[in-house]
């Protein structure tokens, strides 16, 4: 009968040698990697070759099934890239083309010229009104009475009596009965092509004898705007605009060395001076144009109606004298007509 020994001697029934402490039965990781199997390896290379191999055989069968629609994306691609570049310029210029036809097709219908027009006296011409008749006594009354300083208030006070505004010119005696209108007028082209102004004129519509009824007389105050395009309204009923000199007369036509082009949406401000001693005349100035080879008459007035203009009368029914301001208030007060030669 076999007996073992302690814990580190020989077992009872066993022929194993025995193992020195601290090692285990486990076999030793020199002695797995001898039993493994040179072929074992190979067979893992193998594995790893073999996927390699079907994936570019899956890659090669796509191509070959796709290989219309790869190429197809790939000329389009091409083609695209090449004909943006020799396209976009063509195509820019259509788009400018269709931004023209369409400001034409907006500016059809339309006269060459969009316009605006006042009358545009300045503080320098005073409160000179002449009226065709005699002021109802409740006017003469809000004349004579002392009233506030306001520039508009004795116009909006006596244009509903016919009051026509007037001023003096620069030329002017003291025993001229020439007396001048100012107008502004504002002109915008609104063609597609250029606007080409060829000539301003002053149509003189209607001719009476000069307004006589009431005259109010009040020097005006300060320096006014030298204005360089006047009509002498006197001189027919189709007047050419002139140049005006600095010492006020008229001088050469405006347009002889000068030539206004408008284009679309551009503006231009012209102030007129109208000027008669003879006359209370009814006129409008007409602007004629040229734009896309066809010309056009832009009639310019005041809203509908005609400009005004009156020269001194000989004699006025009743005269009213400006007195100026003493502090805050102004006024009027009633004078003896006086005859003027």
């Amino acid at each position: 009968m076999n007996e073992s020994e302690g814990p580190d001697g020989p077992v009872a029934g066993s022929d194993e040698p025995r193992r020195p402490p601290g090692t285990d039965s486990a076999t030793p990781a020199s002695e797995e990697a001898e039993r493994r199997s040179p072929s074992d390896e190979g067979d893992s290379q193998g594995g790893s070759h073999d996927e390699d191999t079907d994936a570019l055989r899956r890659l090669r069968s796509w191509l070959k099934d796709h290989a219309g629609a790869v190429i197809g994306w790939t000329v389009s691609i091409v083609l695209t890239t090449i004909l943006g570049w020799y396209l976009t310029p063509a195509l820019e210029v259509r788009s400018d083309r269709a931004v023209e036809r369409d400001q034409q097709e907006r500016a059809k219908g339309k006269d060459s010229l969009d316009w605006e027009a006042s009358y545009n006296f300045s503080p320098m011409d005073g409160y000179v009104y002449a009226m065709p008749g005699v002021l109802p006594a409740k006017t003469q009354k809000k004349l004579i009475v002392p009233t506030p300083l306001d520039e508009d208030y004795y116009r909006d006070l006596l244009k509903p009596h016919g009051a026509v505004q007037m001023g003096h010119p620069l030329d002017a005696t003291p025993a001229s009965r020439k007396m001048l209108t100012r107008v502004r007028v504002n002109l915008t082209g609104q063609q597609a092509d250029p606007v080409l102004i060829k000539g301003i004129t002053a149509h003189v519509l209607k001719r009476h004898k000069p307004l006589s009824g009431t005259l109010t007389v009040g020097a005006g105050e300060g320096e006014g705007e030298v204005v360089k395009v006047g009509f002498d309204l006197d001189a027919g009923d189709r007047i050419s605009a002139r140049k005006m000199t600095d010492s006020g007369h008229l001088g050469n036509r405006y347009l002889d060395s000068k030539y206004i082009t408008l284009k679309q949406g551009e503006p231009i401000v012209i102030d007129f001076v109208a000027f008669t001693a003879n006359c209370h005349c009814e006129w409008q100035i007409d602007v004629t144009t040229r734009s896309d080879g066809h010309d056009e008459v832009v009639t310019i007035d005041d809203g509908g109606r005609p400009f005004h203009s009156t020269g001194i009368a000989h004699k006025y029914r009743s005269e009213f004298q400006y007195v100026f301001p003493s502090g805050e208030v102004s006024h009027f007060k009633e004078i003896a007509p006086k005859y003027r030669e």
